[in-house]
């Protein structure tokens, strides 16, 4: 890949970055945050993040890949009790998710004993 080809994605891909937030920063006074369109947003955005974490946790390429799937699953599972104990904070749950994950990412190779 020649470094022109390579500057040539770049500027696309800022180009279409920005196209869509010039677009939200013209719109933004003009937008009913309780009409169908934006509730439509906020749904296809949560459904985006849901789809991600669900390819994050089940179908993982990578080094991620090597670490068994008991040990995404737990992590997930406990930082979703702790979001909804504490009154979902994400904070919380995302802290204590990533502290079991690297716990047991540590007991599995041997760092703890």
């Amino acid at each position: 890949m020649s470094d022109t080809s390579v500057w040539i994605m770049l500027l696309a891909a800022f180009g279409a970055t920005f196209v869509w937030r010039f677009a939200g920063a013209v719109l933004a006074g003009r937008i009913q945050v309780d009409s169908a369109l934006f509730e439509w947003a906020g749904c296809v955005s949560y459904a985006l993040v849901a789809g991600l974490m669900v390819r994050a946790i089940f179908f993982t390429e990578g080094p991620l890949g090597t670490v068994p799937m008991t040990d995404r699953i737990m992590a997930v599972g406990v930082g979703l009790v702790v979001f909804l104990l504490t009154r979902r904070s994400v904070p919380k749950s995302v802290s204590v998710g990533t502290a079991l994950f690297a716990a047991l990412a540590f007991w599995r190779s041997g760092f703890f004993g």
